[in-house]
């Protein structure tokens, strides 16, 4: 594990954060658009407290749910709050943990991830979101799903500023330095945005899938959306 996915580790089981439902708006319609076949599984990779993937297959009828996270207090959290979901603590970017179950999910949830899988600069970070985006696929049966929904951001040169100045910070404090609002941070947790044209990029790499669903829409992000435009993006990859 590298240095700052190791320190992003230790953030996220310092804020257990419980995501809002709004993160998956829409999930639940697109993959009944995409597919009539019964579902039977579920895996939320990065599920945090484990409040998304619960509603998203309860709303699915979906029998067996599974957490993955890097987080074990997370996955405490969840064990605690439901009893029907599996947890295991894992990186995507672990090839060796990813193998034990390979094949086994007729959906798998990549929700707000990519931006985490972060490395030594931008280009690396890079890397290891394609890297993610490979072991997921993995993770999906033949026929199934992979649900990608990610921020992106415009332009690009204003996230790698931003990825060098949380890198220095997270090297000083591991705390939220928020500018001007909660969500406006430039402290840790490090991370690297993407504009939707390079996670396209991304999905167009990966082999034997094809992408079924592509949604966007504009995201509010107060003051700053007069120097960065933000977009909630969602893509739904079928799995040959």
């Amino acid at each position: 594990m590298d240095r700052d996915e190791q320190h992003n580790q230790e953030y996220f089981n310092a804020h257990l954060h419980e995501y809002s439902s709004k993160r998956i708006k829409g999930v639940a319609r697109a993959i009944s658009e995409v597919t009539s076949s019964p579902i039977s599984s579920i895996c939320d990779v990065g599920s945090g407290t484990g409040s998304n993937v619960q509603k998203l297959a309860d709303r699915l009828h979906i029998e067996r749910r599974v957490a993955f996270d890097v987080s074990e207090k997370s996955l405490q959290k969840v064990s605690e709050r439901f009893s029907n979901i599996e947890v295991k603590q894992l990186s995507i970017l672990s090839k060796e943990d990813v193998a034990d179950f390979e094949n086994q999910f007729d959906v798998v949830l990549l929700a707000a991830v990519l931006h985490h899988l972060v490395g030594k600069n931008p280009a690396h970070s890079s890397i290891h979101a394609r890297e993610g985006l490979i072991n997921a696929l993995s993770l999906v049966k033949p026929g199934g799903l992979l649900v990608v929904l990610e921020p992106v951001f415009k332009p690009q040169w204003a996230m790698k500023i931003l990825f060098y100045v949380k890198k220095l910070l997270t090297s000083i404090s591991k705390e939220r330095i928020s500018l001007f609002g909660y969500w406006n941070n430039i402290g840790a947790p490090l991370v690297m945005m993407y504009s939707k044209e390079q996670v396209q990029g991304f999905i167009k790499g990966l082999n034997s899938a094809q992408l079924r669903v592509e949604k966007h829409h504009d995201a509010q992000l107060g003051w700053i959306r007069m120097l960065v435009k933000k977009e909630d993006a969602m893509f739904v990859i079928q799995k040959d």
